[in-house]
């Protein structure tokens, strides 16, 4: 069952991050870009983007199985044609190359030397490091 809209979950920091974060995509992406956002989280961060680059095409995901009803409410009414439903996506179950994901409990990768060398491993470079409001990095990486 989906969640009535007044019961949806917000996060603080991502209705801060959502607007900055909007305005590196429209910088760094093609118009019809695709993409895929890990960890969906709450939605509101897709749900912002595609309404702000309406050409792209969005495919959110989550690990946590409760999640996806959450994602599934805010994303209800914005057109499918650029927004997934989304689906269950757990990177913990592929090996990522790092210790433990050397991540602490509170998410996020916390070594980005470690983060940049496994991409440029895998032939991409680093582009940009961008600080957002909520204390968190926009790492973009580039073939």
């Amino acid at each position: 069952m989906t969640p009535a809209a007044t019961e949806i979950k917000t996060s603080a920091a991502a209705e801060r991050n959502k607007e900055p974060i909007a305005q590196q995509l429209r910088l760094l992406l093609p118009p019809d870009a695709a993409v895929l956002e890990i960890a969906s989280g709450t939605g509101q961060h897709v749900a912002h983007f595609a309404a702000a680059l309406p050409a792209s095409r969005w495919q959110p995901t989550d690990s946590n199985p409760d999640n996806l009803p959450l994602i599934q409410a805010r994303i209800e009414g914005l057109s499918t044609l650029q927004l997934a439903a989304p689906v269950l996506l757990d990177v913990h179950q592929a090996d990522w190359g790092l210790q433990q994901q050397q991540r602490n409990p509170a998410w996020g990768l916390r070594d980005l030397g470690t983060v940049t060398q496994r991409a440029v491993a895998h032939g991409l470079r680093l582009h940009n490091v961008q600080q957002m409001p909520a204390n968190n990095l926009l790492v973009v990486f580039a073939a």
